[in-house]
């Protein structure tokens, strides 16, 4: 059989045995090269928007307020809304999940958001997993479904096009210290983190789920309950 292979002029110039490469152990006779300039990319959009996204999350985390706003500015094509309410975030996701891929993620320390009717697995689950990644629009397992949240264990190193993120008690903001405050949930109530370590795990768990969407990302924060001592913040 013939095998066509196309290439950018970039790519050849820099690498003439480029087809051997890519298949190898066929003989040359039945390879044929072909060039083609279309297929060079001369601005990568994508990487521009991946470094202003991850300084922006940088920021968020560091507790830079200030930064965090202006970068924000800069993402016109890269919208980042904030919502207290799961509906509202469901709704603006469900507007581009046509053609586009979406999801909702959280926090595995995000325990007590199951009083909000939201679900996070991990990655221990591959079966939901893969389903959640793959299954299409209209498939109750699909991320589309926007009925399950993923972990940052499950979707680290993924990503969709659209990213609910729903924000746990785990990492929440103290206006008196003017920083984040980290907890962890134990038995049946949170309990403060002051290991270093621990801190940055959790600080690290939001930047990876901060970093999931290609295209525009929505932040649920949910109201409080005052009657409720795990939902009091």
């Amino acid at each position: 059989p013939k095998w066509e292979v196309y290439a950018s002029p970039e790519v050849l110039e820099g690498n003439k045995s480029v087809g051997g490469l890519l298949f190898n152990g066929i003989k040359a006779h039945n390879l044929r090269v072909i060039q083609d300039s279309a297929l060079h990319l001369p601005v990568s959009v994508r990487s521009y928007r991946c470094e202003a996204v991850s300084k922006w999350v940088n920021a968020l985390i560091e507790g830079e307020n200030e930064d965090t706003y202006k970068i924000s500015m800069q993402l016109q094509k890269y919208p980042i809304n904030i919502t207290r309410s799961i509906e509202k975030a469901r709704e603006w996701l469900r507007n581009r999940s046509n053609i586009k891929r979406c999801g909702l993620v959280a926090s595995s320390g995000a325990k007590r958001l199951r009083a909000y009717g939201i679900h996070v697995h991990g990655a221990e689950d591959m079966d939901e997993t893969k389903n959640w990644f793959l299954c299409p629009k209209g498939d109750i397992r699909s991320s589309n479904a926007l009925e399950v949240a993923t972990s940052e264990f499950a979707c680290q190193g993924l990503e969709l096009d659209f990213v609910g993120v729903c924000w746990g008690g785990d990492f929440t903001w103290n206006e008196k210290t003017n920083g984040w405050h980290f907890k962890k949930f134990r038995g049946n109530k949170w309990q403060i983190v002051k290991k270093i370590e621990t801190k940055n795990f959790i600080a690290n768990k939001y930047r990876v789920l901060l970093t999931r969407a290609r295209e525009g990302v929505i932040i649920w924060v949910p109201f409080g309950d005052k009657k409720d001592t795990t939902r009091n913040t």
